[in-house]
């Protein structure tokens, strides 16, 4: 980009010294010089490797209507404007749009360059196309690696929380039951000193079996909290398993602090829902959107994928209703306008015990 600069500055600066330039084409290209490299370099730094967005097309077409300007009202510039415009047309989209685009930047080329009087090649769409292509290529690289580092990194996180989920069952079952026999030999041995031993030996018999109580009742809160998921944590996993499968994602979680059991059954909520998009859906993007309500909480995944036979339900997600039905709650599948199906649940801010 900065020999590019050199070389259109250099030759624009002799256009306007020594030619007859009018002034509106000089406005025109000093407008195409500055634009063109801010919105090629926030495009690279800012953009690139990231899921499709509008901004995306934006600055490409920014970028876009800057060379066909510099070619246009001065073809001094040479035709060398284009091929960045190829280069960032690969790569602002996934292969298939970024294919199109290369295309169609090609076609532009071929009829724009004679006609701000260049002369035509056939070198110029070939280089355009190659320099399209090789963006493309690189692209799809980039993607893939990008995204199996995140599915590796979710898979990983998956991993250790079954880890966990391990350990805190072995936790109760062997410490639990452990503790579970302290307490009743403990409540013997009181039974057994009662009216005998004085009263220190008794207060002390008393105080290993509260203790031993209180130790059995934290290693159960312990071994809930690690069995049971939190909704920040499936969230976080669900958006980069739907990222890492090609599926945009955006998350909108709930400022507010939510009840524990609350949490919980949003958590199973958002693990369903985003098994279901990726083993059903074909989408491209998904929203995962938690609302808080005076008297309820919702949470709602949508997607932009075929709905499955007018919204038909699932083992997963007859289960997951059952689950939601018992804390007082309810599930809603329905369809999406113009594609799409929108899971909502919701679930009273007080769940029964």
């Amino acid at each position: 980009m900065a020999a590019f600069l050199t070389v259109v500055v250099g030759r624009e600066g002799r256009s306007i010294l020594f030619g007859d330039v009018t002034g509106f084409a000089i406005a025109v290209v000093i407008a195409a010089l500055v634009v063109m490299p801010a919105a090629w370099l926030f495009f690279w730094f800012r953009l690139a490797g990231g899921p499709d967005r509008l901004g995306n097309g934006l600055t490409f077409l920014v970028v876009l209507g800057a060379c066909l300007a510099l070619i246009v009202a001065s073809p001094l510039s040479g035709v060398y404007p284009m091929y960045y415009a190829a280069v960032m047309a690969g790569a602002v989209f996934r292969w298939r749009i970024g294919v199109a685009l290369v295309v169609a930047v090609a076609a532009i080329t071929t009829f724009a360059w004679p006609a701000a009087g260049g002369a035509w090649s056939l070198q110029v769409p070939v280089i355009v196309t190659l320099l399209g292509g090789s963006s493309v290529i690189v692209r799809r690289y980039v993607s893939a690696h990008m995204e199996l580092q995140t599915a590796r990194d979710a898979l990983r996180r998956l991993a250790g929380a079954e880890a966990r989920a391990d350990l805190a069952r072995d936790l109760h079952d062997r410490v639990g039951q452990q503790l579970s026999a302290v307490i009743l030999q403990g409540e013997l041995l009181r039974m057994e000193i009662s009216g005998t031993a004085d009263a220190t030996v008794q207060e002390c018999a008393a105080t290993v079996v509260a203790t031993a109580r209180d130790a059995l009742q934290a290693m159960r809160e312990v071994v809930a909290g690690e069995r049971e998921p939190r909704l920040a944590t499936e969230s976080d996993v669900a958006r980069q398993l739907l990222e890492a499968s090609g599926i945009g994602c955006s998350v909108e979680l709930s400022k507010d602090d939510l009840p524990l059991a609350v949490d919980r059954i949003l958590a199973w909520v958002v693990r369903e829902g985003t098994s279901n998009v990726l083993r059903h859906s074909g989408a491209s993007r998904c929203s995962i959107a938690v609302h808080l309500e005076p008297t309820f909480v919702a949470v709602d995944l949508t997607d932009d994928g075929c709905a499955r036979n007018g919204a038909t339900r699932g083992n997963g997600l007859h289960g997951l209703e059952e689950r939601l039905r018992e804390a007082g709650g309810t599930l809603e599948v329905t369809t999406v306008d113009p594609h799409g199906l929108r899971l909502r649940a919701t679930v009273p801010t007080q769940v029964p015990a």
